[in-house]
């Protein structure tokens, strides 16, 4: 089971997204948690340098920091996406970009 936020995908071909991830054994019994972001077409990828487990409060966020000061909507910019783990004070962060014109579809 997956929990997420993101841009993109519906209209586009890329999505920003950063969330975390469980997944239950039942050989085992054992539940293995997980951090992780895509900024697809690149594949999704684990965020080793933080943990996840049951009950940990975690705050998600997805921004696109437009390029330039034209109040035209802007395709050229810069995805920041984070992860802050109230529970346990850890936290991660990734700037995509700067990204070639038209890339940003925001859709």
């Amino acid at each position: 089971m997956g929990v997420w936020v993101g841009i993109d995908g519906h209209y586009s071909n890329t999505v920003e997204q950063i969330g975390t991830s469980s997944e239950y054994n039942p050989y085992t019994g054992e539940v293995s948690y997980s951090v992780w972001c895509e900024a697809y077409p690149k594949f999704s990828h684990q965020i080793k340098s933080m943990t996840a487990k049951a009950g940990d409060h975690i705050a998600a966020h997805v921004k696109f920091i437009p390029e330039g000061d034209s109040k035209v909507l802007s395709d050229r910019g810069h995805f920041v996406l984070s992860l802050n783990d109230k529970t346990t004070g850890e936290s991660f962060t990734v700037v995509q970009g700067p990204l070639k014109p038209g890339f940003c579809r925001r859709s």
